[in-house]
């Protein structure tokens, strides 16, 4: 009696979901391919159309998802594969995109725009689900009107919408279009705009009116070159009571300021829930930078700002440090990023001092986790002319939990490591024996430790399980620039640290 073959199309659906649910995103798309079931299981089509990405340009003019999204939908339901999508990326709608000026664009890119502009509306209809947008695509010709004004009438109806990234906002031509934003976003989540500098007074009202709007926003992000700017979308009209914005976590970015902050009173209380604020990148003239970095501090008083639990800044000032010497009263996080701001040397270290003397003990009672980013060689680094202050700090921070700083090494020091190491092996004989520390992070560019490396982390099992120690290279916050770590593993003889390759 032969036996029959095992099929796996045989399986219950449900057993098929499972299975499925465990095959990985890239090979997907190959799966669905080898039998039909599989391409009609909802687990597959739910993920391998749950996020999608148009891209179309003079060297991709593959309409066929296109195609696809806009077939059958009526009023009332929308087809398949459609109803899936909820995350969508706008990274080009332009068959031109990619030609030069002196090249002549061929009968297959025009016939192309024509079928794409004529297919978004019934495109745009099928996707009026979605609760992630990320509008990648800049407005700058006179042919991305039609796609401008789809993508308008597309936003505007995106009742469900959680999440919209507007970071080629600076990059669209006035003349040509306005701000692809809408009134209608009252579910809206997580906003990020990007600002082009000096903006127009109608795009900074659209603006305003989206942030005020949006009852449910938790996360605003704005990326732009000046305060001034930043500072009019987030002022009320002057018609208006003060605006109690409902987010909990701002992020400024990309800052180059050289004016005067306008951040006024009416402007800090409708900051009051603010529990995360982000304040990166000052980008100006060496010679100004830290004049520029104490005016923005001395206008963002911190005193206003009495919800703030986590605070990550590259401006680095003396206001700064006063701050967070007299504020902040509930702060618990603080990331010090300036790794790549290029303060001149004697303000740099002078902060470095202020900082470790005055401010350190007066975050006592407060800090549970703190990173300090910082270039090699200064006060900031730990190293043999530093250790000091960095282990007086472990225990001046009796509610410290994690700790990231940067270890630098001299060229001595590279050449006989027994040089650092042992201030290396001290700090981290503090951060074991501490009694709230739990992880300890050391970076360094080129951490050249040998694979097998006794240290004092390695004792008792109950603080091996408790506690962690990791070693990586010196990376910068805001890149996430990580090429690869160094990774604990117990052993007889102690821990051993195994270098890992990031992809």
């Amino acid at each position: 009696m032969s036996k029959l073959r095992p099929n796996i199309t045989t399986l219950s659906i449900e057993l098929l979901d499972e299975i499925m649910e465990l095959i990985p995103q890239d090979e997907l798309k190959n799966i669905r391919l080898v039998n039909k079931t599989f391409s009609l299981l909802w687990v597959v089509k739910k993920r391998l159309f749950s996020s999608i990405t148009f891209d179309v340009d003079h060297r991709n003019l593959d309409l066929s998802m296109f195609e696809a999204l806009a077939r059958g939908h009526t009023e009332n339901k929308i087809s398949e594969p459609a109803v899936f999508v909820k995350k969508l990326k706008v990274v080009s709608l332009d068959p031109y995109q990619g030609i030069k000026r002196k090249q002549t664009a061929g009968a297959d890119i025009h016939s192309c725009n024509r079928r794409l502009v004529g297919l978004l509306g019934q495109v745009f209809w099928g996707l009026r689900n979605i609760q992630a947008l990320e509008w990648d695509m800049p407005i700058t010709e006179e042919r991305h009107r039609p796609i401008f004004l789809a993508a308008k009438r597309f936003i505007a109806g995106l009742e469900n919408l959680r999440e919209l990234q507007l970071p080629a906002l600076d990059q669209t031509t006035p003349s040509i279009c306005g701000p692809l934003t809408s009134s209608s976003l009252s579910q809206l989540q997580t906003l990020m705009l990007t600002v082009p500098f000096k903006c127009t007074p109608k795009l900074v009202r659209a603006l305003r009116y989206n942030v005020t709007q949006s009852v449910n926003l938790n996360q605003l992000s704005i990326a732009s070159r000046s305060l001034v700017d930043i500072c009019e979308i987030l002022r009320p009209e002057a018609n208006e009571s003060t605006t109690n914005f409902p987010m909990t976590e701002l992020i400024l970015e990309k800052l180059a300021v050289n004016d005067q902050c306008p951040l006024d009173r009416k402007i800090l209380d409708s900051l009051g829930n603010l529990a995360v604020l982000q304040v990166d990148r000052i980008r100006t003239e060496r010679k100004t930078i830290s004049a520029v970095a104490d005016s923005v501090w001395s206008h963002l008083d911190g005193s206003h700002l009495t919800s703030l639990t986590k605070l990550t800044t590259s401006l680095v000032s003396q206001n700064l440090v006063l701050n967070l010497s007299e504020n902040f009263l509930m702060l618990k996080h603080l990331v010090l990023d300036f790794n790549h701001i290029g303060v001149p040397d004697d303000y740099y270290e002078q902060l470095s001092d202020t900082f470790f003397n005055d401010v350190v003990p007066s975050l006592s009672g407060r800090i549970e986790a703190l990173e300090i980013w910082s270039p090699p060689g200064s006060k900031w680094c730990f190293g043999t002319q530093s250790a000091h202050r960095f282990k007086r700090m472990v225990s001046q921070l009796p509610k410290l939990v994690d700790l990231i700083i940067c270890v630098f090494k001299t060229e001595e020091e590279l050449q006989t490591p027994a040089v650092v190491l042992p201030e290396i092996n001290e700090l981290i004989c503090m951060a074991r024996n501490h009694e709230s520390f739990s992880s300890l992070s050391l970076y360094n560019r080129n951490f050249k430790m040998t694979e097998s490396w006794e240290c004092p982390w390695n004792g008792p099992a109950e603080h091996l399980t408790e506690k962690n120690l990791y070693l990586f290279p010196e990376v910068t916050l805001l890149d996430h620039a990580i090429s690869f770590d160094l990774q604990a593993h117990l052993s007889g003889s102690g821990v051993i640290y195994k270098r890992v390759e990031e992809d």
